[in-house]
């Protein structure tokens, strides 16, 4: 599966193919998460960090046509401690009610190539866990 059509041409072709940078299936090959990496420095002081409403709307129109809760931008984490250790923030959506959107942080300043590895893994174990829990998410 490479991607999605968002739509329909009147002659029936397919048009404006959807490509997200990774998709995580659940256990019954339902897409649990999209994610999309952007290579932008972003603003840590501002209560959005600085990240566009383009970026915002892709994801959230990638998990709607994957028809998924969970949406992921991943940014490089460039400075302080989020550049040696990484970080995840997550936000509930108001529309479309209980979407999950998280904002991941990878460590650009570890001299460790694991540890993307290693903040990937436990993201994605922690969010198989939730969702196990709670399987409607």
């Amino acid at each position: 599966l490479r991607g999605r059509f968002f739509f329909r041409s009147d002659s029936g072709q397919s048009v404006f193919e959807a490509i997200p940078d990774l998709i995580i299936n659940d256990n019954t090959k339902k897409p649990l998460l999209i994610m999309d990496a952007k290579w932008k420095k972003l603003n840590r002081s501002s209560k959005s960090f600085g990240i566009s409403k383009d970026d915002i709307h892709q994801i959230i129109s990638y998990a709607a046509l994957f028809n998924t809760q969970h949406a992921a931008l991943v940014y490089p984490a460039t400075s302080g401690t989020e550049g040696k250790t990484g970080k995840t923030i997550e936000f509930t959506s108001i529309m479309p009610k209980g979407m999950k959107l998280y904002i991941i942080f990878l460590p650009m300043l570890t001299e460790n190539p694991q540890s993307h590895h290693d903040i990937l893994s436990d993201f994605l174990l922690k969010l198989r866990v939730e969702n196990s829990k709670h399987p409607h998410n």
